[in-house]
């Protein structure tokens, strides 16, 4: 991998640790990426040889974070519009969420996220 397939937004991973991909044409030769959600680094182009482009979406599912199918619904349900067509798209994508999130229910195999979707009360056998 090279520093011009980069973009912001990008998944990469080494040796089970994930960065995203934060300001691809930082200074000369460095790529600013934020490790495992927590610290910001500078990859060199020596050290980006050996990361590698990952997918977010996993085993079939459509986001790989048990959490934000119910995060998303959430968001929009908070959100206040001002006009008619306003509340017709808060109304759209509100659909998408509980869509979303019905998939989520309907697919997931992990025993931590059914916990996780125990404990908010939405798991159905």
């Amino acid at each position: 991998m090279n520093k011009e397939q980069l973009k912001r937004g990008d998944i990469i991973e080494c040796c089970g640790i994930t960065a995203y991909v934060v300001d691809p044409n930082y200074k000369d030769n460095y790529v600013k990426v934020i490790l495992n959600n927590k610290c910001k680094a500078l990859l060199n182009k020596d050290w980006l040889s050996i990361w590698k482009f990952v997918s977010p979406i996993k085993d079939n599912r459509i986001v790989s974070n048990e959490t934000f199918a119910i995060r998303f619904r959430n968001f929009i349900k908070d959100v206040q519009v001002n006009d008619p067509a306003s509340e017709e798209e808060k109304e759209y994508l509100l659909n998408v969420a509980n869509q979303l999130l019905k998939y989520q229910i309907q697919t997931a195999t992990d025993e931590s996220e059914i916990n996780y979707l125990k404990r908010l009360n939405l798991w159905q056998q």
